[in-house]
């Protein structure tokens, strides 16, 4: 899947006190991956967050691309929440 200029531009800048301070200095990279949970959309989310974190450091941000849920006799099995995962790349 290609990357648009759009997935990076929220990271372009950062808002601090109200202001917009200039951070394109810094490179990220952008990950994506699928996580899921049997509770709710909510903590597919945070187990996407606390899966990534184990191997990748200076996470920057998250973009919840897509929600799914699946479904099994009529009731949800369930629910999935497809990530983009932004982090800074170390030098």
């Amino acid at each position: 899947m290609q990357n648009s200029e759009n997935d990076y531009y929220m990271l372009a800048y950062t808002v601090r006190k109200g202001e917009e301070v200039n951070t394109l200095a810094n490179v990220v990279k952008v990950i994506e991956l699928v996580s899921a949970s049997m509770t709710g959309f909510e903590d597919a989310i945070k187990a996407g967050l606390e899966e990534a974190k184990k191997t990748v450091r200076g996470i920057k941000g998250v973009d919840v691309i897509g929600l799914k849920a699946t479904v099994e006799n009529d009731q949800v099995k369930d629910f999935r929440a497809h990530l983009k995962i932004a982090f800074e790349i170390e030098r």
